[in-house]
C-alpha cells in the first residue's frame, strides 16, 4: 500500500495530495499542469514536499517532520517521462542496465534478455537514443524503468 499525504509548491503551482493506493493499476489523470508529473516525481523521489509524508508499505520513504527522505536509488520505483529522457552518450544497452547494476542482485526482477524480448528491442541495443525513433525510445525507457 502507498500512502501519502504530501504538500508540495513551486512559483505560483501548489499541490497537496492525500491518498492511499492498494494493489492494482491506478491511473493519475487530470488536465495540463494539474501536477500529474509532480505528483509522480514526487513518489520517486525526484522531487522533495515541503510538508508531508509518504509510506510504502512499512517504509517510510519521506517524513518533513523528521527530516527523513529517501533518495530515489533507494526507492526502486520505476518513472518513465514522456520524452524517455534516456542517457544520450549511452548506447540502448548501456541505458537500460544503468539502475540495474545498482540494484542488489536479490532485488533483480528481470534479467536484460528477457525486458528487449518482451519490448522487441533486441535489435536496438548498440544504437543511441539520437539513432531511434520516439516509439524506440519510449520502449527503451520503458524497458530501463522495468529492470
Amino acid at each position: 500500500m502507498l500512502a501519502l499525504d504530501l504538500a508540495f509548491s513551486r512559483g505560483n503551482f501548489s499541490l497537496q495530495a492525500q491518498t492511499r493506493i492498494g494493489p492494482g493499476v491506478t491511473g493519475i489523470c487530470g488536465p495540463s499542469g494539474a501536477g500529474k508529473s509532480t505528483l509522480l516525481s514526487l513518489i520517486a523521489g525526484l522531487l522533495k514536499p515541503q510538508r508531508g509524508s509518504l509510506h510504502f508499505g512499512d517504509d517510510c520513504l519521506v517524513d518533513v517532520a523528521r527530516q527523513h527522505f529517501l533518495p530515489p536509488w533507494q526507492r526502486h520505483f520505476g518513472l518513465v517521462f514522456q520524452d524517455g529522457q534516456l542517457f544520450p552518450h549511452l548506447s540502448v544497452r548501456d541505458n537500460l542496465l544503468y539502475g540495474w547494476k545498482q540494484l542488489a542482485p536479490e532485488a533483480r526482477r528481470f534479467t536484460l534478455t528477457q525486458v528487449t524480448a518482451l519490448l522487441e528491442i533486441d535489435g536496438l541495443l548498440a544504437r543511441r537514443p539520437l539513432q531511434l525513433s520516439g516509439g524506440e525510445r519510449q520502449r527503451g525507457a520503458l524497458g530501463r524503468a522495468l529492470l
